[in-house]
């Protein structure tokens, strides 16, 4: 019996977060012609990539020796949903990072996607000019990609995500850049 049948019972959400070293990208990745998704700059995959990227889930839906690597192992069941989120390693503080595609890469057998990204509001810390403190909440659309477990094996996709970098002193976002990486999700029921 695999894990995720011991907390069988009504349909599970699992939460995917993408987590960006977006100060270490943008370093070793400089912004130049990325500007647009289709010009995303890629990230290789590899035990190399894990400095710039990873996947995290909850621990009563992933195999412990996977979290926080490129390469995610979840126990989930035919119909829980597994829903994605793309965060910066500053909770984004200081950067942001946020997911604008997810797409196969071969044939899919672990997951199914419900369409294009869904905004929920989200927040980051920004400078307040008028106040002049230093730190007040922003409000922006954070996203959200959801997806449907269809079965056990291993999926390869490729993230497409935007890198922006948050102006401290006015709060605003100011440079953005494109990027792609390709990680690997294993389902175990």
């Amino acid at each position: 019996m695999g894990h995720r049948e011991i907390l069988a019972g009504a349909p599970a959400t699992i939460e995917i977060v993408a987590l960006f070293d977006v100060e270490l990208i943008l370093h070793d990745y400089p912004i130049k012609n990325n500007n647009t998704p289709q010009a995303a700059t890629w990230i290789e995959h590899g035990p190399e990539s894990v400095k710039y990227a990873y996947l995290v889930a909850p621990e009563e839906y992933v195999d412990p020796k996977t979290n926080a690597t490129p390469d995610l192992t979840i126990y989930g069941l035919t119909g829980d949903t597994v829903r994605w989120r793309g965060l910066s390693f500053s909770g984004n503080i200081n950067h942001a990072g946020a997911l604008v595609a997810i797409k196969p890469n071969g044939i899919l057998h672990v997951l199914q996607f419900k369409g294009p990204p869904r905004d929920v509001p989200g927040s980051y810390l920004g400078y307040n000019i008028d106040k002049g403190e230093p730190y007040d909440i922003k409000q922006f659309l954070d996203n959200r990609i959801d997806s449907s477990v269809i079965g056990t094996g291993t999926d390869n996709y490729i993230i497409v995500f935007a890198l922006m970098e948050v102006d401290r002193r006015t709060g605003n976002i100011g440079k953005i850049g494109y990027y792609q990486w390709d990680p690997k999700v294993t389902c175990h029921a």
